[in-house]
């Protein structure tokens, strides 16, 4: 199914709700530096929370029969604001 079938075909979709404020204060980790969330997946802690929310979402969406859409953690990560002295860029490999 599209995007747009989708959302026509459904009266309600599921998003994420404040994922930071749930990581700050479920999981106790920082979201810090202009790339915000972004530099989560540089960590095990960070992709192991992730991955963590990302199910329990997709938990949700099954059991009450809803579409899911995420939305990405790396929106502000541009070049800009990867390239700000102090924060850390993990290089493509």
């Amino acid at each position: 199914m599209d995007f747009q079938t989708c959302i026509t075909s459904h009266p309600f979709i599921l998003m994420e709700g404040a994922l930071g404020e749930r990581i700050k204060r479920e999981f106790n980790l920082k979201t810090d530096g202009t790339v915000a969330m972004a530099n989560l997946i540089d960590k095990e802690s960070g992709r192991t929370t992730l991955k963590s929310l990302w199910e329990e979402y997709a938990g949700l969406s099954r059991k009450y029969h809803l579409p899911f859409m995420a939305t990405t953690l790396t929106r502000r990560a541009d070049q800009e604001r990867v390239h700000t002295p102090g924060e850390v860029v993990v290089e493509p490999t």
